[in-house]
C-alpha cells in the first residue's frame, strides 16, 4: 500500500512541475502579437503628424498601432498595416522618406509594419 502511495505521490509532485509550465506557454502565444524592441533616429522625422527629434525610442508594435516611447511617455503612435516581406531582415529598421516614418522592420523577422495614412 506504502508503494502505491509513492507513486501516486510521485505522479502528482510532476503534475505539480508540469501544470505552472503549460500555463506560462498559452500566455506567451496570447502576448505574441506583440513586438517590443528599441529603434534609434539619427535625423529628424515625423509620424502620424507627430515631429521625432533623433534619438532612442521604445517601440511597441501589436495588431493595429505602433508606438515610441521615450523616458517610459508616448511620444508618437500611428495605425499600421502588416506586410510580408520575401526574407528575414538582418536588423530592425525604421524606412523614412520626405521626412515622414514609412515601415518598420524587426530584427529576424519576415513581417513588418506599414504606416497607414
Amino acid at each position: 500500500m506504502s508503494r502505491r502511495i509513492s507513486s501516486i505521490l510521485a505522479v502528482l509532485a510532476i503534475l505539480a512541475l508540469v501544470l505552472p509550465v503549460t500555463a506560462g506557454v498559452a500566455l506567451a502565444k496570447e502576448s505574441g502579437n506583440v513586438i517590443k524592441t528599441e529603434v534609434a533616429l539619427l535625423n529628424p522625422a515625423s509620424m502620424n503628424g507627430t515631429q521625432l527629434k533623433p534619438g532612442n525610442y521604445q517601440l511597441t508594435a501589436d495588431e493595429t498601432k505602433v508606438t515610441l516611447s521615450q523616458n517610459g511617455k508616448v511620444v508618437a503612435s500611428a495605425p499600421i498595416t502588416w506586410k510580408d516581406d520575401s526574407a528575414k531582415s538582418s536588423y530592425t529598421t525604421v524606412v523614412v522618406a520626405d521626412n515622414s516614418v514609412q515601415e518598420i522592420h524587426f530584427s529576424g523577422k519576415t513581417k513588418y509594419v506599414a504606416i497607414s495614412r
